[in-house]
Protein backbone atom coordinates (compact mmCIF):
# COMPACT_ATOMS: atom_id res chain seq x y z
CA UNK A 1 0.00 0.00 0.00
CA UNK A 2 1.25 3.43 -1.21
CA UNK A 3 1.92 5.93 1.90
CA UNK A 4 0.68 8.97 1.34
CA UNK A 5 3.10 11.34 3.53
CA UNK A 6 6.11 9.24 1.73
CA UNK A 7 5.01 10.43 -1.42
CA UNK A 8 4.61 14.08 -0.24
CA UNK A 9 8.06 13.80 1.15
CA UNK A 10 9.44 12.60 -1.94
CA UNK A 11 7.69 15.03 -4.09
CA UNK A 12 8.51 17.94 -2.01
CA UNK A 13 12.25 16.34 -2.20
CA UNK A 14 12.22 16.20 -6.25
CA UNK A 15 11.37 19.47 -6.39
CA UNK A 16 13.66 21.21 -4.41
CA UNK A 17 16.22 18.77 -5.79
CA UNK A 18 15.13 19.91 -9.47
CA UNK A 19 14.96 23.64 -8.27
CA UNK A 20 17.69 24.05 -6.22
CA UNK A 21 20.75 21.77 -7.85
CA UNK A 22 23.24 23.97 -8.00
CA UNK A 23 22.75 25.33 -4.63
CA UNK A 24 22.52 21.96 -3.15
CA UNK A 25 25.71 21.29 -4.91
CA UNK A 26 27.83 24.63 -3.77
CA UNK A 27 26.89 23.35 -0.37
CA UNK A 28 27.69 19.70 -0.83
CA UNK A 29 31.05 20.79 -1.89
CA UNK A 30 32.02 23.53 -0.63
CA UNK A 31 32.44 25.27 3.32
CA UNK A 32 31.55 29.13 3.35
CA UNK A 33 35.03 30.21 2.98
CA UNK A 34 36.16 27.56 -0.07
CA UNK A 35 32.85 28.96 -1.96
CA UNK A 36 34.24 32.19 -1.18
CA UNK A 37 37.70 31.81 -1.84
CA UNK A 38 36.49 30.19 -5.55
CA UNK A 39 34.24 33.05 -6.33
CA UNK A 40 37.46 36.01 -5.38
CA UNK A 41 39.72 33.86 -7.62
CA UNK A 42 37.34 34.31 -10.67
CA UNK A 43 37.02 37.65 -9.61
CA UNK A 44 40.85 38.12 -9.97
CA UNK A 45 40.29 37.23 -13.72
CA UNK A 46 37.58 38.74 -14.40
CA UNK A 47 38.23 41.80 -12.67
CA UNK A 48 41.59 42.26 -13.79
CA UNK A 49 40.16 41.72 -17.55
CA UNK A 50 37.16 44.42 -17.29
CA UNK A 51 39.97 46.75 -15.91
CA UNK A 52 42.39 46.26 -18.87
CA UNK A 53 39.33 46.94 -21.30
CA UNK A 54 38.24 49.77 -19.03
CA UNK A 55 42.00 51.56 -19.30
CA UNK A 56 41.86 50.91 -23.04
CA UNK A 57 38.63 52.26 -23.54
CA UNK A 58 39.87 55.44 -21.74
CA UNK A 59 43.24 55.68 -23.51
CA UNK A 60 41.00 55.30 -27.00
CA UNK A 61 38.97 57.58 -25.99
CA UNK A 62 41.47 60.62 -25.93
CA UNK A 63 43.61 59.36 -28.41
CA UNK A 64 44.35 62.42 -29.85
CA UNK A 65 45.20 64.07 -26.57
CA UNK A 66 47.33 61.43 -25.71
CA UNK A 67 49.32 61.82 -29.06
CA UNK A 68 49.89 65.53 -28.30
CA UNK A 69 51.42 64.75 -24.76
CA UNK A 70 53.13 61.55 -25.63
CA UNK A 71 57.04 62.93 -25.68
CA UNK A 72 55.95 65.13 -22.01
CA UNK A 73 54.60 62.02 -20.01
CA UNK A 74 56.11 60.68 -17.19
CA UNK A 75 56.25 56.96 -17.94
CA UNK A 76 57.19 56.12 -14.32
CA UNK A 77 54.90 58.61 -12.70
CA UNK A 78 51.81 57.28 -14.83
CA UNK A 79 53.11 53.63 -14.14
CA UNK A 80 52.47 54.39 -10.48
CA UNK A 81 49.19 55.56 -10.92
CA UNK A 82 47.83 53.26 -13.06
CA UNK A 83 48.93 51.01 -10.45
CA UNK A 84 47.08 52.51 -7.55
CA UNK A 85 44.08 52.76 -9.52
CA UNK A 86 44.34 48.71 -10.02
CA UNK A 87 44.95 48.13 -7.21
CA UNK A 88 41.73 50.20 -5.45
CA UNK A 89 39.76 49.06 -8.30
CA UNK A 90 40.31 45.54 -7.59
CA UNK A 91 40.20 45.88 -3.87
CA UNK A 92 36.42 47.68 -4.49
CA UNK A 93 35.72 44.70 -6.38
CA UNK A 94 37.15 42.14 -4.12
CA UNK A 95 34.52 43.48 -1.28
CA UNK A 96 31.83 43.45 -3.76
CA UNK A 97 32.11 40.37 -4.71
CA UNK A 98 32.98 39.30 -0.72
CA UNK A 99 29.86 40.61 0.13
CA UNK A 100 27.78 39.46 -2.88
CA UNK A 101 28.69 36.01 -2.87
CA UNK A 102 28.74 35.49 1.25
CA UNK A 103 25.46 36.71 1.18
CA UNK A 104 24.64 34.72 -1.37
CA UNK A 105 25.93 31.33 0.75
CA UNK A 106 23.68 32.65 3.99
CA UNK A 107 20.48 32.69 1.66
CA UNK A 108 21.35 29.78 0.23
CA UNK A 109 21.82 27.96 3.60
CA UNK A 110 17.41 27.72 4.26
CA UNK A 111 17.39 26.26 1.16
CA UNK A 112 19.79 23.88 2.28
CA UNK A 113 17.93 23.14 6.01
CA UNK A 114 14.37 22.82 4.32
CA UNK A 115 15.83 20.11 2.18
CA UNK A 116 17.48 18.67 4.95
CA UNK A 117 14.26 18.82 6.90
CA UNK A 118 12.75 17.26 4.36
CA UNK A 119 15.03 14.14 4.08
CA UNK A 120 14.70 13.52 8.04
CA UNK A 121 11.11 13.48 7.61
CA UNK A 122 11.41 11.01 5.18
CA UNK A 123 13.76 9.05 6.64
CA UNK A 124 11.45 8.99 9.75
CA UNK A 125 8.36 7.50 7.77
CA UNK A 126 10.76 5.00 6.48
CA UNK A 127 11.50 3.81 9.90
CA UNK A 128 8.19 3.31 10.77
CA UNK A 129 7.60 1.41 8.33
CA UNK A 130 10.39 -1.12 8.72
CA UNK A 131 9.45 -1.81 12.52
Amino acid sequence: MLNEEKIKEQYQLALIDQKEEKTLENHRLFYRSDYISKELLKSFFSGTITFILLALLALFRDIDALMVKINKIDYESFAMQFIAVYLAFMAIYFIATYVIYALRYEKQKSKVKTYRTHLKRLNKLYGKDEK
